[in-house]
Parts: C-alpha cells; sequence; structure tokens
C-alpha cells in the first residue's frame, strides 16, 4: 500500500468514527443525518466498514429512510465478512430479500469457516431454533461456546441467559440444569466488553443474592451502567430503565421516590418492555406515584397481555 493509499484508509476510518459518535450523541450532540453523510463519504471511497455501516443505517432507518434493498445491495456490495453476515440476518428475517433460511445458514457457514465469531454465534442461533438446519442445542451450545472464546459479546450473554435458565436440552433428550456460576461469568465477560443487556442481567443476580453475595449497590451500579453504554433504540436501555425504577420504588441504594419509579416505568412501557406495563399497571391501581385509576391499570394490563399473543 503506497503512503496516499494508507492516508486514505486513515482518512476514511476517521469518518467511520466521527460517524459512529454523531449517530449515539458521544461526546457530540446526536446527529443521524450527519452520521449518514460521513459514512456515504467513505464508502463512496471504497471503504468497506463504512459500505457496512452505510447499510445498517438503511437497514434500521437511521438518519435516512428505512430501505431494505438498500441495505442489501450496500452489504453484498461491501463483500467482506461483516457484509456476509449481515446479508445472512437479511435472508434469516426477510429483510429487503424473500425470506431463505438455507441461505442464511450458507452465508453464516461462510463467515464461521473463517473465523468469524459473529458466524459462529449465528450458525449457534440457527441450530438452537432449526433454521435452516435441524434443531439441535448441543450443537448451538458448542458454536455459542466458541464464539464466546472468540470474544463475541451476543454469545457470551446467550449463554449467560441459557445457564441462568436452564433452557437447552443435550443429545440425549435431558433438560440441562440450571447453573448461575456458569451464568455469571458468561454475563460479567459480556458486561465487561460493554454490553448493556448483560449488565442488567448482572445487576439482577447480584440484586438477587445469586451466586455471589446479595449486593444492592453493585446491581444498581450495573444498572446506571447499561443506561449508560445503551442507547434508545436499544431494548436492554429500557430494561436497565426499569431496574433502576424497582429501586426507586422500593428504596433500594437510592431514595425511595414512587414518581420517580413511575416515569421509568412509564418510560419502559411505552417502548415495548411488557413487565414495565405490569409495574405501571400496578402503580395506577394503587394510586403510588401516580393519579389512582383502575382504567388506566386495566389498560396496561391488556397492552401487556396483548403483547404476548
Amino acid at each position: 500500500m503506497t503512503m496516499s493509499q494508507k492516508m486514505k484508509a486513515a482518512k476514511n476510518r476517521g469518518r467511520e468514527y466521527l460517524a459512529n459518535m454523531y449517530k449515539f450523541g458521544r461526546g457530540v450532540d446526536k446527529d443521524e443525518e450527519k452520521s449518514v453523510n460521513l459514512l456515504r463519504t467513505a464508502a463512496a471511497n471504497g471503504h468497506s466498514e463504512g459500505i457496512v455501516q452505510l447499510g445498517i443505517c438503511y437497514r434500521d432507518g437511521c438518519g435516512v429512510e428505512e430501505n431494505g434493498m438498500e441495505a442489501v445491495k450496500l452489504f453484498k456490495e461491501a463483500s467482506d465478512l461483516d457484509g456476509h453476515l449481515l446479508l445472512g440476518y437479511c435472508h434469516l428475517d426477510g429483510t429487503g430479500v424473500v425470506q431463505n433460511y438455507e441461505e442464511a445458514v450458507r452465508l453464516f457457514r461462510l463467515v464461521a469457516d473463517a473465523g468469524g465469531a459473529g458466524g459462529l454465534y449465528a450458525l449457534g442461533r440457527c441450530h438452537f431454533y432449526g433454521h435452516g438446519v435441524e434443531e439441535d442445542d448441543d450443537e448451538a451450545v458448542r458454536l455459542y461456546k466458541l464464539s464466546a472464546e472468540a470474544g463475541n459479546r451476543y454469545s457470551q450473554c446467550e449463554l449467560g441467559m441459557l445457564y441462568n435458565n436452564g433452557e437447552w436440552v443435550d443429545n440425549n433428550g435431558e433438560w440441562v440444569d440450571q447453573n448461575f456460576e456458569e451464568a455469571m461469568r458468561y454475563f460479567r465477560q459480556a458486561a465487561d466488553s460493554g454490553f448493556s443487556y448483560a449488565m442488567v442481567e448482572l445487576g439482577k443476580l447480584y440484586k438477587a443474592g445469586r451466586v455471589v453475595e446479595k449486593d444492592a449497590a453493585e446491581a444498581v451500579r450495573l444498572f446506571r451502567s447499561a443506561v449508560e453504554h445503551g442507547d434508545e433504540k436499544n431494548h436492554s436501555w429500557y430494561e436497565g430503565q426499569l431496574q433502576l425504577g424497582l429501586c426507586y420504588r422500593d428504596g433500594i441504594v437510592v431514595e425511595q421516590n414512587a414518581e420517580k419509579a413511575v416515569s421509568l416505568f412509564r418510560l419502559a412501557a411505552e417502548n415495548g418492555v411488557g413487565y414495565g406495563k405490569v409495574l405501571l399497571g400496578l402503580c395506577c391501581r394503587r394510586g403510588e406515584g401516580t393519579r389512582q385509576s383502575n382504567r388506566e391499570a386495566l389498560e396496561q394490563f391488556r397492552l401487556e397481555w396483548k403483547g404476548r399473543v
């Protein structure tokens, strides 16, 4: 690579880094359109990561109108491991293309065979749910573990959930027992990488006193950290808000504040956290932190029920 090419690559990496700052409002005012413009320039210069990130913007409708077909086009154009992986997810979900589990598995396997931890994780999920391959929990867990060892935080969190809940069947057809020590180990790995979902789950373990001595202060610290690391398009951001709301409701570490708890429950409820609707409904029924209203309580309970079916 010539000096000129090195300088061009460095400029494109800088644009991508700055685009992420604007996208998430880290150190600058959040500006999704400015983020997209920076990614367009990087993509026009042939920067594969810029092309991938621009595709994600089109897929999610971030700074541009949502357009699955444009996202697919950009992921194909990138033609690197990240592009193959994201294209696989498009085939898995039917985003911008006709849903095709077999094609998704082919792309995930291509990434996995090249050593991509994300491919191992995605392939593991396909085995777990039987998408494009035979359902096989043991094979899924084997792939999750390989991915987790390579540092993939989604696999680490997935393993944490499986061990926390005892949610898989081994090759002998037996349910695997819960293992809170293993759950905490994997949640800790993912949380240390800044994964907000794992922070929430780890906080719950500290709050309940499972595996380790109950530590409410550490639980609250993790819930707050999850909120700081997440963003408003991330479900775990609202889950962290809900857990903080419980702490305010019960006066755990923080001063008891029913109004603050209700505002956090409402935030979670309005953004798809089912348990947030239940908690908000209970507060309305009891008149805790908000005016008493059986009608509002019933509406929240109905919304939560509709979310299940």
